[in-house]
């Protein structure tokens, strides 16, 4: 009588999890360094623009706030710091802070973006979040360049474009920085609620 030797079905399963969590873990190893070096890319970006950079045009307009960093603006707004930043004042607004703003919302998007598709993999559509946020500034720096290019000729529909795009654009940073936070929290309970498994009911 030879005994059945086929492995069962729950085996069966048990191995394509586990060959599964394998393949995630590489994609995980191999996204981890894009990821972190996008990260560090990111919060340098950042940490230029918010300690050094914006600060000084602040200065430089006797402390008015840049148009980046407003929950909206008017013509009046905008004429009244583009003429307390004088010449010197709107030539570095140009450079280096637009241009540095230009390589920022790359950066965010391709850091959060890939972190969102490594936590959410079966989510893929959240990656749009970042994309779009980087968008939105891209487009508000646009407006920006334009409305100081134009100077002191002033247009109240692009001022008015401007504005919408700067309060969009922190309204899809803040969701795409919390959905963020909430990924990792959801990743960081399964991941919990396996390793609780595996020690209830060790292979």
């Amino acid at each position: 009588m030879s005994m059945d030797t086929n492995p069962s079905f729950a085996d069966r399963r048990r191995k394509a999890g586990r060959a599964l969590q394998g393949k995630g873990r590489a994609i995980v190893r191999s996204r981890g360094w894009v990821i972190a070096l996008a990260m560090i890319l990111c919060l340098g970006l950042y940490s230029l623009m918010a300690i050094v950079v914006l600060p000084q045009l602040s200065s430089l307009a006797g402390g008015l706030a840049p148009l980046d960093m407003r929950t909206g603006y008017g013509v009046a707004e905008v004429r009244v710091l583009l003429e307390a930043l004088g010449e010197s004042g709107r030539a570095y607004y140009l450079f280096p802070q637009l241009l540095i703003d230009s390589i920022f919302p790359a950066s965010v998007s391709l850091a959060f973006g890939l972190t969102l598709r490594t936590l959410l993999p079966n989510w893929r559509r959240v990656t749009l979040f970042p994309v779009t946020a980087a968008i939105f500034d891209y487009a508000e720096n646009l407006t920006i360049y334009l409305i100081l290019q134009s100077y002191p000729y002033l247009s109240e529909r692009l001022i008015r474009l401007g504005s919408t795009l700067t309060i969009t654009k922190m309204v899809a940073y803040s969701c795409c920085y919390v959905l963020t936070i909430a990924a990792l929290a959801w990743w960081g309970w399964q991941r919990a609620r396996r390793n609780q498994a595996q020690a209830t009911h060790p292979s």
